[in-house]
């Protein structure tokens, strides 16, 4: 097959393609047409450098995730935030600091989070898993198996990763961190985007879900405790309310008894002054 009729099928197939798409299963879409894995990196190398460098095209190929996905130009920001779509919810600042630890020093635990931390983190672990950005990749072979965490493909995919060695080292937050203080000092700068060429328009603000911003109970080191331990903690104090209520019942079954015998001779007294044959003083 000629690099001509390999390209449109390759972008056609990276375009329906619900996630960014790899060599390897292109190379297996194709199987029998004998295209080779040095001819498809060719392939994808032309058509990287077509889409990203003409400037008359909206869209750009990008490697993302381990594959390859059409995504919109970052010039373009401005004019599709004018488009009606409603953003999704972004994460809490517990949410970012988390995933930035697991994203960082995966495999991890959840001890070693807390430890960092000093909060507990089982609530925002939950809803990192629920949206699928980090996942259990195990368990670790030390008292108590605990559960062991790492980042997905939708990690990736979200923050615009080709892999885990793009993500940023620590001189480069830095910089990012002085950049933007000098910015913040000098105040904002008057712009001429689309964005802002209107009034009466605004901008699409993002919303936070209430359950993200839960309040975290902060915990000192000695505190933090593993789940088996809260188990064992939550078991005894059952065991101990369970003591208790049977005592207070068996303390009420004891005044309820002694009740109706007083309740039952107050009864046959009052039946005895009021009976006919009585005698009338």
């Amino acid at each position: 097959m000629e690099l001509f009729e390999l390209k449109p099928i390759l972008e056609a197939m990276i375009f329906v393609a619900e996630e960014p798409m790899d060599e390897k299963g292109m190379l297996l879409c194709l199987e029998g047409t004998g295209v080779t894995k040095e001819i498809l990196t060719t392939c994808l190398h032309e058509l990287t450098q077509k889409w990203n460098d003409d400037p008359e095209s909206g869209l750009q190929l990008k490697q993302v995730a381990g594959g390859y996905q059409f995504r919109t130009k970052e010039t373009l920001a401005s004019w599709l935030m004018r488009l009606n779509i409603q953003k999704p919810s972004r994460l809490s600042g517990a949410a970012l600091e988390t995933l930035a630890m697991i994203a960082y020093r995966q495999p991890i635990i959840r001890s070693e989070i807390e430890q960092i931390r000093g909060v507990d983190s089982g609530g925002v672990l939950k809803k990192l898993l629920e949206r699928r950005l980090i996942k259990i990749v195990g368990r670790r072979d030390e008292a108590g198996h605990p559960l062991i965490y790492g980042t997905t493909g939708e990690f990736l995919e979200l923050f615009d990763l080709k892999d885990l060695k793009e993500l940023p080292q620590l001189k480069d937050i830095e910089e990012l961190m002085r950049e933007h203080q000098v910015r913040t000092e000098k105040g904002p700068e008057v712009s001429l985007t689309p964005s802002d060429s209107s009034d009466d328009e605004e901008e699409p603000t993002e919303w936070i879900d209430e359950d993200d911003e839960e309040k975290e109970e902060v915990l000192a080191p000695s505190e933090l405790i593993s789940d088996d331990e809260a188990i064992e903690t939550l078991e005894t104090s059952l065991k101990d309310l369970r003591r208790v209520e049977k005592k207070v019942f068996e303390h009420v079954g004891i005044v309820l008894e002694e009740s109706d015998e007083a309740i039952e001779k107050s009864t046959t007294e009052s039946d005895k002054v009021t009976s006919p044959d009585s005698p009338v003083q």
